[in-house]
């Protein structure tokens, strides 16, 4: 699944066969762990940042039926019974790390 997702994500395809709106709710929670410098979110937590955007769907059942659909794919998984990491940014982080220690 994890080779999938990065060959996937490296062109862009994968996130690219979702609608748009789950793009966009994905592209947004992906830019929140970063700004914020974290590596997981409750589940509503999530769910009440996604309807603080504007631009992004309020609708709750619309919010977590993107959710599913991102983790079922690869694109977020569960730490916890309700938390959700985004993959990239976990693999990412375990590749620097891995790099970190090749260098010293």
């Amino acid at each position: 699944m994890y080779r999938n997702h990065l060959n996937n994500n490296n062109n862009k395809q994968g996130l690219n066969r979702f609608p748009k709106y789950i793009r966009n709710i994905y592209l947004f929670t992906k830019e929140h762990y970063i700004e914020q410098d974290i590596d997981r979110l409750g589940w509503d937590e999530m769910v009440e940042l996604i309807q603080s955007v504007e631009s992004l769907p309020d609708e709750k059942k619309d919010i977590e039926h993107s959710l599913e659909r991102l983790h079922q794919r690869g694109w977020y998984y569960k730490v916890q019974e309700d938390q959700l990491r985004v993959t990239e940014l976990s693999i990412s982080e375990t590749t620097s790390k891995q790099e970190n220690r090749d260098h010293t």
